[in-house]
């Protein structure tokens, strides 16, 4: 159980903008099972082998480095008005910022912007993502850190905020937890963590995408 005083505020990215993309509701699931299916359908050979590649995170991110700021602004429905609302909950006194996830840093921009003088350290898996963002804020207090942030130490109270934007929703809930835990040592007294992402609208529906990747990671031989 978490305990102490560092605050916790979890958003949803399409809840943010103001033409809410919903959330594939209860009633249409079978329906987004034989839209995936297709989807999938197309891309199996006829030995019903994956034929597109299958990357690496890292290898995924750095092949798309040079098109994903533009995307995520433009083609991802909430992303823009999500960066602006994380930015508006980052606490005026903030000091020293973890970012979690960090990619090319399309979050910070509006942080620096209300906050110039934040010291931020960012973990992320992908060197081509962290070498953009080098060069993009060559002129802010940045730390780079390449790595898993799911298997590096945080430290203990050494930030007054972290933030995370659209990295989590890949984990299970036990890993979750396990990283709320050291963000939580991570933060100093009063410190808060925002977490902008996609959620499921009920518990039904997040079951049934947890089995969904599961099954396809299985038949895909992802796993």
């Amino acid at each position: 159980m978490l305990t102490g005083g560092a605050n916790f505020c979890i958003l949803d990215t399409a809840s943010v903008c103001e033409s809410r993309l919903k959330v594939v509701s209860a009633g249409n699931l079978r329906f987004f099972s034989r839209s995936l299916q297709s989807i999938l359908e197309k891309k199996l050979g006829r030995a019903g082998i994956f034929t597109a590649p299958v990357l690496k995170l890292t290898d995924f991110f750095t092949a798309r480095v040079d098109i994903y700021d533009d995307h995520m602004i433009h083609e991802v429905e909430g992303c823009r008005e999500g960066y602006l609302k994380m930015a508006e909950l980052v606490p005026e006194k903030t000091k020293t910022l973890l970012d979690l996830g960090c990619g090319t840093g399309l979050e910070l921009e509006a942080i620096w912007t209300r906050n110039p003088g934040i010291a931020v350290t960012g973990i992320d898996l992908t060197p081509a993502m962290l070498e953009r963002l080098k060069k993009k804020y060559s002129d802010r207090d940045v730390t780079l850190i390449e790595a898993d942030y799911m298997a590096c130490e945080l430290g203990t109270e050494r930030y007054d905020a972290a933030v995370s934007f659209q990295t989590l929703h890949h984990f299970t809930h036990e890993e979750k937890l396990g990283l709320y835990e050291k963000l939580w040592r991570a933060l100093k007294a009063g410190g808060c963590y925002i977490e902008c992402d996609y959620m499921a609208e009920t518990q039904e529906q997040e079951d049934y995408f947890v089995a969904e990747k599961k099954r396809l990671e299985e038949e895909l031989k992802l796993v």
